[in-house]
């Protein structure tokens, strides 16, 4: 994952690494709680609560709390494509 923030933007990037290794047998994509599980990624920002949408998909994800910060679950954005590039979403 790769983070920016620039004053009141924020962005994130999340992709999988060993890509490969994470695809199953018929060559299908790494998607869903069956390859996720419980992983997630933390947020360097942004509170527990805070929605953001996958530009890539029009999906929104809601940032659940981890720790001190927020975090969001692989198996929830990686649900339907293993790439996301989210932008804090205004309500």
């Amino acid at each position: 994952a790769f983070a920016r923030r620039r004053g009141k933007d924020a962005a994130v990037t999340v992709v999988p690494r060993w890509f490969c290794a994470l695809l199953d047998a018929g060559g299908g994509s790494p998607v869903g709680p069956a390859v996720w599980s419980d992983t997630v990624v933390e947020l360097p920002f942004g509170p527990p609560g805070g929605t953001w949408e996958n530009i890539l998909t029009g999906e929104r994800i809601t940032a659940g709390p981890r720790g001190g910060g927020a975090a969001l679950a692989l198996a929830e954005l990686f649900g339907s494509f293993p790439y996301a590039l989210l932008v804090e979403a205004g309500e």
